[in-house]
Parts: structure tokens; sequence; C-alpha cells
């Protein structure tokens, strides 16, 4: 499956409008997640550049009214998973309780929906750029570890820590005031353990990410290293002409033994 492959048009219920969307998948790992591009008409459009300048508060609050004029024109559809009821239901709960959260450290929730007679969330579009992407690997290690200090560090605060610590769940996106870590998927995200600080919890997740992200770029060295490595070459064998190939030298010759020194050396056999 490849996030290029388009899905074609697709046509669900929101409130009273009925959205018209085309995309794609938005990797190609999770085929539950779709990245779709609203069709609006000029009437629409208009309508939505008015909208577009209230606080996102206010545009959630407006979605299933006037989901054709709140939506951005990209945004992030993830169906429920077969028999993930109780992890869509925590998701659902997380966005809930993380708000303050939505659009900074985790995407902007608009709410749920019915997509091919299935439950599904409306998100925002972070971007394809993760942790587990080779242009992510060029960033600085320490420029890393800030950025998901202070993404952790805004979770710990609602009381909360995140439970799937892989690379692909953490998305770069840039900011006015620089780039910055969004976390998606927070169906693991679970209530913070009373045993663990939450000092303790920043610490263990953001070491955990660093460890696999650090060996995924020296993995990317090594493979580079491999294709950039010079080829041996070996000396070939000299093409004599005419298939004339040169003889061995011949070993010396030895000197002859005078007649007085083959008797010493018979001699000295028969003691």
């Amino acid at each position: 499956m490849s996030s290029d492959s388009e899905l074609g048009s697709h046509q669900f219920k929101l409130g009273r409008q009925t959205v018209t969307a085309s995309g794609t998948w938005a990797d190609n790992v999770h085929p539950n997640v779709l990245r779709l591009h609203i069709h609006r008409t000029p009437f629409d459009e208009y309508m939505h550049c008015i909208f577009s300048k209230l606080p996102p508060v206010f545009l959630r609050l407006l979605f299933h009214v006037f989901p054709l004029w709140t939506l951005p024109r990209t945004f992030i559809v993830k169906k429920q998973k077969p028999n993930w009821d109780e992890e869509f239901e925590n998701e659902k709960r997380m966005y809930e309780r993380l708000r303050p959260l939505q659009g900074s450290t985790i995407p902007i929730c608009f709410g749920e929906v019915v997509f091919e007679d299935r439950r599904a969330l409306i998100l925002s579009d972070v971007g394809n750029l993760s942790l587990c992407d080779k242009p992510a690997w060029r960033r600085d290690q320490q420029q890393i570890s800030d950025m998901l200090d202070d993404a952790f560090r805004a979770l710990t605060r609602f009381g909360v820590e995140y439970g799937d610590l892989k690379l692909d769940n953490f998305h770069i996106t840039s900011t006015p005031s620089g780039e910055k870590i969004v976390i998606v998927d927070l169906e693991s995200v679970e209530q913070l353990d009373p045993s663990c600080t939450p000092e303790r919890a920043i610490v263990y997740s953001c070491d955990q990410l660093l460890r696999f992200w650090a060996n995924a770029v020296e993995a990317e060295r090594e493979e580079m290293g491999e294709l950039n490595r010079p080829p041996v070459i070996r000396p070939r064998a000299p093409v004599w002409p005419r298939g004339d190939f040169p003889r061995p030298p011949r070993p010396p010759r030895l000197p002859e033994l005078s007649s007085k020194d083959r008797r010493r050396l018979e001699e000295q056999k028969n003691v």
C-alpha cells in the first residue's frame, strides 16, 4: 500500500451538510488513517475564509453545524480498527481531557463521524515527517531531545503519560517559533502511575525514544557507509603476449664437494 495511491472521492454526512473529499492513505503502515482534501464550491470557499479567522475553540463548536466552512482544506480521518472499541473510546476521552493541548502538542480533534460504516475521528493534519523518517534523522540529537521533553512535559501536566513509544507516533512540525513535536495516536495514553513521579516518566519516555532514534540513525549511517565505500580492486593476472608465460627461475646450483669433504661426510655418517 502506498501513501500516494489515490482513494477516489468519498462522501459522508457531517451535521446537516454532506462533505465530499478525496485523498490518499496517510502513510504506508496505517490503513485506517486517511489524508483527505475537501471539495468546496466557490461559495463554500468564501465562507471558509470567513470562518477560518475564528479562534480554534469556536471552530470546534461550529464543526458539526458548518463542517464545510470549518474544516481545513486537508484533514485526517482516523477510522476505528476492528474490535478496538475500548481503545477508540479512550482516544476520544484523551482528546477531550487534553483539549488545551490540541493544535500544539496533539492534533485538533474536530469530532466523531461515521465513515464507510465505521466510527472515525476527524483530526487536523500534522504532516508526514515522523521520527522514523530519514529527513528527521538529520536533526541534532539535542534538538530532538528538547522537543520530546517539551511534549512529554505537556502531557504530564494533565496527569497522563504516553504508552506507545514508537517513532512513527511523533511528528515534527514547523511553527513560527521553530520546530516542535506533535504526538499522534492517543489510544494508549493513560493515567500517570501514582508510584511514578512526572519527572521520572518524562525522563524514561525521552530516553526510550532517543535510543530508538539513535539506533535508526546509526543503522542508516552504516548502510550509507557500505554504499559509499569504494569497491575493492583486485590486481589482475598479467597477460603475456602470444601465450608466452614466464618460466619460474631455476634454483641456484650448489657447488660440488671435494673428495676430502666427501670422505669427511662419510665418516660422520658412520659414527
